[in-house]
């Protein structure tokens, strides 16, 4: 989905559409006698024709091929291209084939790199320590004139402490995890003028200790909230009353699995299956909306689990669900399994964005798969459905101010069916 040709408008809608970080980082890093462009392809068309000096690349294993693409386009006009982002960390030597590799955070080494690019000498190679990591304050204004959504995003950590199988930020972060200074985020959320912000760390509550301590300095702020965190939020009543107190309306939630035999053989180790609704039942009494994910395709799955995984979200009433197909993401310790064991049918890294079964399933079939998750599609997006959890979280929706949200989040959802169908 993205600009084509000049002139081209946008694809998708504008309740999918949000940016990332990765630009604005890498704009405060580099030296204002530099003039800095953003390009994103959801909203801008690239004109290879348009003077530069310097192409900086950030990529997921899905954009890869987009990615070296356009890096053999100016590597025609004789133009340097940095590649990074967690594709490139993961897979060095492929994405170095086509440009200057950053491995890791850009923040350790994005002067150095610009210091040797001046100078004529870029390496090959930067690679960039994760301990001792700083987290800075991004430049937002390179998103000024972009019709995104909303550009009140904000980092709060990066990383994880567990490690997962089938997950690149542990492959990539190796267990470590980064926090930024309190005062430097509150400072930052105050400068951005805004009473909605959206979280985009990997693991909020990482660090439990640090989370609470973040959601006692939000609550002065007033502000409303969202953000990514693991299910035993749900156990923790400190942390969900803090939570509540600091505005938080809305948390998306990694089940991936309702089987603790899946999550075992992911080396999911932190989740349990048996305390989800548990969980689920203490963030909704918080007045606090739940986005769950979950993943299929995975080994020990039968036909059974797109039933007993409908079940699971109809009677825990969870507001919004994600769902995708396993995926082995390169470098992951899935993805070393599934090669060896001669599993992986497409090895080519567009498909790889959860939507495209690119493995041989065990219990089932790769049209099974899609067929399941498709009627858990049409039956949580059932328009009675739709009509009763709006109906049933009316009074959180007044409350906490999310109605909007949540009406984004089913807008959003059924356009985005419709596009895929197309």
């Amino acid at each position: 989905m993205r600009i084509k040709h000049f002139g081209d408008r946008p694809k998708g809608t504008l309740f999918l559409r949000l940016p990332s970080l990765s630009a604005a980082i890498i704009a405060t890093l580099t030296p204002k006698e530099y003039e800095f462009k953003l390009i994103d392809e959801q909203l801008d068309f690239l004109d290879y024709q348009e003077k530069t000096d310097l192409v900086a690349i950030t990529c997921n294993t899905a954009t890869a091929n987009r990615a070296y693409e356009i890096a053999k386009n100016y590597h025609k006009k004789n133009i340097p291209v940095v590649l990074g982002g967690i594709h490139p960390t993961l897979n060095i030597t492929e994405a170095s084939k086509y440009g200057t590799v950053v491995v890791g955070p850009a923040e350790p080494v994005w002067k150095n790199l610009i210091d040797d690019f001046k100078n004529n000498r870029l390496k090959k190679i930067y690679e960039s320590p994760i301990s001792g990591l700083e987290l800075i304050t991004p430049d937002r204004t390179v998103f000024n004139g972009k019709k995104y959504l909303t550009t009140n995003l904000i980092e709060a950590s990066r990383g994880c402490i567990n490690f997962c199988d089938f997950c690149s930020t542990a492959s990539a972060f190796n267990g470590k995890y980064v926090t930024k200074d309190i005062a430097v985020l509150i400072g930052e959320i105050k400068n951005m003028g805004s009473k909605t912000i959206l979280f985009v760390d990997d693991n909020l509550n990482g660090d439990k200790e640090y989370a609470k301590k973040l959601f006692k300095a939000l609550i002065p702020l007033k502000i409303k909230w969202g953000g990514q965190i693991t299910y035993d939020f749900g156990l923790d009543e400190e942390m969900l009353k803090l939570a509540q107190k600091s505005g938080c309306v809305g948390v998306f939630i990694g089940f991936d699995s309702i089987s603790n035999q899946t999550l075992k053989n992911f080396n999911k180790i932190a989740n349990n299956a048996d305390l989800y609704k548990k969980a689920i039942r203490n963030i909704r009494k918080n007045n606090i909306m739940i986005q769950g994910s979950f993943i299929f395709g995975n080994d020990g799955d039968t036909n059974d689990i797109f039933k007993n995984t409908l079940n699971f979200i109809l009677s825990s009433k969870i507001d919004a669900i994600f769902l995708g197909i396993s995926t082995p993401l390169p470098s992951t310790k899935f993805y070393s399994k599934m090669k060896k064991g001669n599993r992986i049918t497409d090895f080519n890294w567009e498909n790889y964005d959860y939507r495209h079964c690119v493995i041989k399933p065990l219990g089932t079939t790769c049209e099974e798969i899609l067929s399941g998750i498709n009627h858990i599609h049409s039956q949580f997006f059932r328009l009675d459905r739709m009509f009763l959890r709006f109906l049933r979280t009316f009074i959180i929706l007044v409350k906490n101010g999310s109605f909007f949200w949540l009406l984004s989040y089913n807008l959003g959802f059924l356009s985005r069916i419709k596009l895929l169908r197309k």
